[in-house]
């Protein structure tokens, strides 16, 4: 299989390349990303950041009780420069009203059932996922 990509790197230990075929990233061990930067300019919409944001990403859901026993659904650990947007379409998959405050999204109702299968759609590791 032909590697489409190529990603130089900057650790804070050594420099290396990350290799990307379309569909998976190959990512060498031992090594904290502070840089990263496309080689090839068509890179077809494919954010290195953003993926390994997703993949490094640790997501809590649980269930809170608000004024007169209404149910809230807490999402925590997304990431915050996408966390409007990821709101956003959990609220329209669940008819659901919502809101994001102190880097959580807050769901009305009780979402705890599909919330996985809905991020897992989103990009976010399944095993990475908890619900409370």
């Amino acid at each position: 299989m032909a590697l489409k990509n190529s990603i130089s790197f900057l650790s804070n230990r050594k420099a290396g390349t990350y290799l990307y075929d379309g569909g998976n990233l190959h990512i060498p061990a031992g090594g904290f990303v502070r840089w990263a930067c496309m080689s090839d300019s068509d890179d077809g919409g494919f954010n290195p950041l953003e993926e390994l944001e997703r993949s490094e990403a640790h997501v809590v859901v649980k269930l809170e009780f608000r004024r007169f026993r209404k149910a809230v659904t807490i999402i925590q650990g997304l990431p915050k420069d996408r966390l409007d947007e990821i709101a956003r379409e959990l609220k329209r998959k669940f008819g659901a009203g919502g809101t994001t405050k102190d880097n959580e999204i807050l769901l009305q109702g009780d979402h705890r059932v599909h919330i996985k299968d809905e991020l897992v759609k989103l990009g976010f590791p399944a095993d990475h996922i908890d619900t409370i």
